[in-house]
């Protein structure tokens, strides 16, 4: 008897809605259009699916609530509305619906940051988003800020800088994706600048004065940073900083000051030991040998040896290789692509006229980032194989692979995974070598054209 009625006791506090939070549902899925009449129930991962509304259905004095403890993921095409509310606790993500906050009564959207900060900021760790009903969103019920409490005032977020500009007013500031367009200079303050995003100069763009603070994820181009170790100033390995921020102190940032004399940004302090410096690789004495000879010469700061190679470049160190420079430069710029830039004209005009390159088709040269099988095929070409472009038979430029691995130029079919500079350096040095159809090694037929001598081939490789 007492089971039975606690029973109907229990239903009907259920039918009428007297018992809030006390509904939980776990992995809820609406995949049909659906009335919530369920008053304060907690869920763990909802999702709404594509096609599919879920509407609340309004109840006074208080309105129905979806407390969403792990994670709300609204499909393309979904849709949530009112008038009820939802609750997001600490550690839950959302996706696919927006929400807002208000700041002197006009609402900002608001993103998952955003909400991970506002919820840390509330003691009972969840954040109550209610109906707006004239915009037809929901938008934080209770939080109501007199500033925004995610603008920085003094930060610079996708600028363009394309006229000079003196910033020695600004004391400290942030900036995330700033441009300084060529010929534009940017002077900075002593208070310096945080960079939290990517900071490009064109060529002829300047940035002088004050420092440089990176946080981790930051990048810069077109700048070259520097570091000391004991008594000597070197440029940073792939001018890439991030390797000296330790994993676990995510604030913890790389202050670099402003030299006059050097013009140039160097890293604040000293180090008895390169930090940078570690057993050479393969691909790093190869470089180094290669360079000996004349036939590779790197960016001008370093050899990059871990990034893809542009097309524009493949082509440069293959006519390099070839110690073909000097005429590739005397060579009229003519060839039918419309996508050179104007520094690589005369070696791709060169290379189109030797027949070590085609282009991509349709008048493109294609200025992306040379692929494995591109850099391979120019290689082949170089030593004199024919692919099926030129009426050859030795390879097919569609798998130039299978010739290349036969020849050593590729260690294994793995290294036309993440294809970079120093891939493309290890297949240089071993074209010096490697059968060809002239029945001789590359580098003597360098060296009796007066890439370099026969004594310095030996002195570099001793004789191997």
């Amino acid at each position: 008897m007492k089971k039975r009625l606690f029973s109907l006791v229990l239903a009907l506090v259920l039918c009428l809605g007297l018992c809030p939070a006390v509904l939980a549902y776990g992995d809820m899925t609406y995949d049909k259009v659906t009335l919530i009449t369920a008053f304060g129930a907690d869920y763990d991962n909802v999702v709404v699916k594509a096609g599919v509304t879920v509407t609340f259905k309004e109840r006074k004095p208080d309105p129905n609530a979806l407390f969403i403890h792990k994670s709300l993921t609204v499909e393309e095409g979904g849709r949530i509305t009112g008038p009820g509310t939802i609750g997001l606790f600490q550690g839950c993500t959302y996706s696919g619906i927006d929400l807002y906050y208000r700041v002197r009564g006009e609402e900002a959207l608001l993103d998952q940051e955003k909400l991970d900060w506002l919820i840390a900021d509330d003691p009972e760790h969840r954040l109550i988003f209610w109906w707006n009903e004239e915009t037809g969103h929901f938008a934080t019920l209770g939080y109501g800020f007199e500033f925004d409490p995610f603008f920085d005032g003094s930060a610079v977020k996708d600028v363009e800088f394309a006229e000079s500009v003196d910033l020695s007013t600004v004391q400290s500031y942030q900036w995330n994706n700033c441009v300084i367009r060529s010929g534009a200079t940017v002077t900075l303050s002593e208070g310096g600048k945080e960079l939290h995003g990517a900071l490009t100069l064109e060529e002829g763009g300047r940035l002088i004065g004050g420092h440089l603070d990176f946080f981790r994820g930051a990048s810069v181009a077109g700048l070259t940073l520097w570091y000391r170790v004991q008594e000597e100033t070197l440029p940073i390995p792939g001018n890439d900083p991030s390797s000296l921020l330790p994993e676990d102190e995510p604030d913890r940032r790389l202050n670099f000051m402003y030299e006059e004399a050097g013009d140039r940004y160097v890293l604040s302090g000293e180090f008895g030991q390169d930090p940078f410096k570690s057993e050479p690789t393969v691909e790093d004495t190869a470089a180094l040998r290669l360079q000996a000879l004349g036939l590779f010469i790197g960016t001008g700061t370093d050899f990059e040896l871990h990034r893809p190679a542009k097309r524009t470049e493949a082509v440069v160190m293959l006519i390099r290789l070839l110690g073909q420079e000097a005429k590739a430069l005397e060579q009229a710029a003519d060839y039918p692509y419309d996508d050179v830039p104007a520094w690589a004209n005369r070696y791709v005009a060169y290379a189109f006229a030797t027949g070590l390159t085609n282009g991509v088709g349709d008048g493109v040269f294609g200025e992306g980032e040379a692929t494995a099988r591109q850099f391979l095929t120019f290689v082949l070409r170089s030593l004199g194989y024919r692919d099926e472009s030129t009426g050859g038979e030795d390879f097919s430029w569609r798998s130039p692979e299978n010739l290349a691995l036969e020849l050593g130029l590729i260690r294994g079919l793995a290294d036309l995974e993440g294809y970079n500079r120093g891939n493309c350096v290890f297949a240089m040095e071993k074209a010096l070598t490697c059968p060809n159809p002239y029945k001789r090694p590359l580098w003597e037929l360098l060296a009796e054209q007066g890439a370099f001598t026969r004594e310095d081939y030996l002195r570099v490789y001793g004789n191997g």
